[in-house]
């Protein structure tokens, strides 16, 4: 009894110990974008945006000199980056202001004087364009890589049905006090929100949504006071306001994040985490609707409810990269991509497991095998489904709570995968992978 007793102590204190680790992982500099000068100086650099259509493409733009845009990009989910563009940081060009990759079909991004950059092969070959008008480009967002609309100065909107080829006038859209819009976001083929704060008149922000391309429009007031900060949507009725107020601005409310769940027509605030007075929420970005990551000036924190709660990830602190994130965006559940704020000018990549291999683990009910008994205390057994094929030949991998690798087995399918013996792994929560899809179970 009092043996049971012990183990069923042991199972619940390493699924909690698992979930607080959950929380935590490892970030790490994996490139920047230092550009050499004259002698031993470097450039200056603007880091601008970070985006990728699927979590394992990414585009990096940034304005070397201020003035010169420069593409770096990575193809393996933000582990190496390489340069696809390389403007002169000697010669005045536009500087980049906003890019859209809706797939690895099409990217652009839009710069000041009309100028855009575009390329239709993943980043290989970019071309310049300008637009008829010149007018300088600000918000750029595609609904798939044909259907995308800007936002010019003068309020000034296009839209291109040909993946930007050419450019229309963009039905009018009521605008109730602002000369620029601040937030343009973009859902199916059809549906959009555009966004408009403003800060003097009366302190909200009005929400423009369409539902039919631009043809009809319905407004409606948002967010009440304060105002401020930026948004991100997951889908068309779950979003988040954070940033723009700091604690001492907002009467000691410690709170900087809101949720919306009906489209932006009500919100509650969703944060209360105790920081600095002048600290703010700065980055905030969702791999599904329910794992998110957001980051303060000096913090990094995340949930796994869909942002009703947020833990604190001790990970990351200024203290010991020297920076702040800017801009982070979530590839997957378990791995993020971020932008660094201060003149260090790097790229970070972030792995909740801190190593690549585990980065990668696929877990859902759809996994062909499962695993009994769980939990275990001597050997396990996998039992397959239909969907393995008989004739091939499988490497079974065990992973630790850090992502090391404690176990290997080869084996060919049968009716069932031979049992493995455990008994000499330490009590813990594991991590059995076959090819790209995982089960977790518990050594007892």
């Amino acid at each position: 009894m009092n043996s049971n007793f012990f183990y069923i102590f042991c199972y619940f204190f390493i699924i909690s110990t698992f979930e607080c680790f959950a929380q935590t992982g490892k970030w790490e500099v994996v490139a920047d974008m230092y550009i050499k000068g004259s002698g031993d100086s470097y450039w200056a650099c603007q880091m601008i945006d970070i985006v990728s259509p699927n979590g394992k493409d990414i585009m990096v733009v940034g304005n070397v000199n201020f003035n010169s845009p420069h593409i770096l990009q990575s193809s393996d989910s933000g582990k190496s980056y390489n340069y696809t563009l390389k403007t002169p940081p000697s010669v005045y060009e536009s500087q980049a202001n906003a890019i859209s990759y809706p797939d690895t079909s099409l990217a652009i991004f839009v710069c000041d004087s009309g100028y855009y950059y575009r390329t239709t092969d993943n980043g290989k070959n970019w071309n310049k364009h300008q637009f008829e008008n010149k007018e300088k480009s600000y918000l750029i967002e595609f609904w798939d890589n044909k259907n995308g609309i800007v936002f010019q100065n003068n309020q000034i909107i296009l839209r291109t049905t040909d993946g930007g080829e050419t450019w229309i006038d963009f039905p009018k859209v009521p605008v109730i006090n602002m000369i620029q819009a601040s937030h343009l976001i973009l859902f199916d083929k059809y549906s959009a929100y555009f966004i408009e704060a403003d800060t003097k008149i009366d302190s909200i922000f009005y929400f423009h949504k369409t539902t039919d391309f631009g043809t009809t429009w319905e407004t409606y007031p948002g967010t009440e006071y304060p105002p401020g900060g930026s948004f991100h949507f997951v889908n068309e009725n779950l979003g988040f306001n954070y940033g723009g107020i700091s604690r001492g601005q907002f009467k000691g409310n410690r709170k900087f994040i809101r949720k919306t769940t009906d489209g932006g027509r009500s919100w509650k605030f969703v944060f209360d985490h105790e920081v600095s007075p002048h600290d703010r929420v700065v980055s905030l970005h969702f791999a599904d609707s329910l794992h998110g990551i957001a980051t303060t000036l000096a913090y990094v924190y995340q949930t796994t409810d869909g942002g009703e709660t947020w833990e604190w990830d001790p990970s990351f602190t200024t203290a010991e990269f020297y920076e702040r994130i800017s801009t982070v965006i979530m590839l997957d559940q378990n791995s993020a991509a971020a932008l660094a704020m201060n003149t260090w000018r790097n790229i970070y990549r972030y792995s909740r497991f801190g190593v690549s291999d585990i980065n990668d683990f696929e877990f859902n009910s759809e996994n062909q095998f499962s695993i009994y008994p769980n939990s275990a205390t001597e050997d396990i057994t996998i039992q397959t489904s239909k969907g393995f094929k008989t004739s091939e030949v499988y490497g079974i991998k065990i992973f630790n709570t850090l992502g090391e690798l404690v176990m290997s087995v080869e084996t060919r399918h049968a009716v069932s995968l031979p049992r493995i013996d455990i008994s000499q792994l330490p009590r813990g929560v594991f991590y059995l992978r076959i090819g790209s899809q995982t089960q977790m179970f518990v050594k007892m």
